[in-house]
């Protein structure tokens, strides 16, 4: 039991495994700010909820955090790959601006190839994980 959580939710423990740092450390890179509603005993509002086409940014803070892929493929050479198990909710992208679309975050990036799946299962029927129609 030598785990230990140092921040609340995915993001904040992976971004301290992967870049060693805690969230507030780095400069701001959430999708969203809240805001109290006027009048509303202390409602907050926040743009997430109404930013149902968020297509993302050629370049965001994300890209520039210390991660330590960089530091394995300047100092080692090596190759790097991220990828996650859903499209739907990305560490990086659903709470934070996730990374932007100029440059992989590492060399093999699993993201762009998951989300056109689930957008070929929903335009045309196909099941993720089948190509070409066939599983």
């Amino acid at each position: 039991d030598l785990y230990h959580v140092v921040g609340d939710g995915t993001t904040a423990n992976l971004l301290a495994i992967l870049a060693g740092v805690f969230e507030q450390e780095m400069p701001e890179s959430r999708r969203f700010t809240s805001r109290l509603i006027k009048d509303s005993g202390g409602l907050l509002d926040s743009p997430i909820s109404n930013d149902k086409e968020y297509k993302g940014e050629e370049t965001t803070p994300v890209d520039d955090f210390p991660w330590i892929w960089k530091e394995l493929e300047e100092k080692a050479g090596y190759v790097t790959h991220y990828i996650e198990d859903s499209p739907k909710w990305g560490t990086f992208q659903y709470r934070l601006r996730g990374f932007g679309s100029k440059k992989t975050p590492v060399h093999s990036y699993g993201r762009p190839c998951m989300v056109a799946a689930t957008q070929d299962e929903a335009r045309y029927g196909k099941k993720v994980g089948c190509t070409a129609s066939t599983p």
